[in-house]
């Protein structure tokens, strides 16, 4: 037996898509602090929506983006924003959202990592309720800061890791959220080393792939040799 890494460090990202997160920042406009909650599910957005409304007072030109894991929970999501007082736009309306919007609802599929290029704090979802959590490794692998909700066993070692390395924060409340998301955005120097320290963790665990194969190979090769 030999244990070669774990598999979903060896990320590969389209080529195009940090040029396509600057296209979309330039069109949200780039004066402005973007938030995204990414896979969020029912649990997640009620402390999500609390954290934004809360520091939206003292950045009152922030964008928070919100995609929901599953479609059927698109309008219900957009729905909850609204309840809370924020002017919400849909995806499906525009890639674009008017200047206006607080909360950008992405009601399609496939399109998270774009908009994780696109966002200065990144929170993964499935994390406030006991689901286990989604992939911090995304959001990180893009240079951006992570914070996650206090459920991370579906990626324990990975978000050990990550806040071990002061690459994520873990947060156990919507206060907790608050206090985390105001600091990441009044300190531009905070979310560079998170955004750094994430991308360092992600390239130095890569390589398990490339070590599995040649495993496999030299398998194959003593039994047809």
């Amino acid at each position: 037996m030999e244990v070669t890494g774990n598999l979903k460090f060896d990320i590969r990202l389209p080529p195009s898509l940090l040029e396509q997160g600057d296209s979309i920042r330039t069109a949200w406009g780039t004066d402005r602090l973007v938030f995204l909650a990414g896979s969020t599910h029912e649990g997640d957005e009620g402390p999500v929506l609390d954290a934004f409304s809360g520091i939206l007072p003292s950045f009152p030109q922030a964008l928070l983006v919100l995609v929901p894991r599953h479609p059927e929970r698109f309008s219900r999501a957009a729905q909850k924003a609204r309840g809370r007082g924020l002017n919400v736009s849909m995806r499906s309306q525009g890639a674009s959202c008017p200047r206006s919007t607080q909360c950008f609802v992405i009601d399609a599929m496939g399109e998270l990592l774009r908009y994780y290029a696109a966002c200065d704090v990144a929170f993964v979802g499935g994390s406030f309720d006991p689901i286990g959590g989604h992939n911090l490794l995304e959001p990180a692998a893009l240079c951006k800061p992570v914070l996650t909700g206090p459920h991370t066993f579906n990626f324990a070692e990975i978000s050990q890791q990550l806040i071990e390395d002061e690459a994520a924060m873990k947060v156990n409340t919507a206060q907790e959220l608050e206090t985390a998301l105001r600091r990441l955005f009044s300190e531009p120097e905070l979310r560079d080393r998170m955004g750094r320290a994430g991308l360092n963790r992600v390239q130095s665990g890569q390589g398990a792939l490339e070590r599995t194969l040649d495993l496999v190979g030299n398998v194959l090769t003593r039994a047809t040799g």
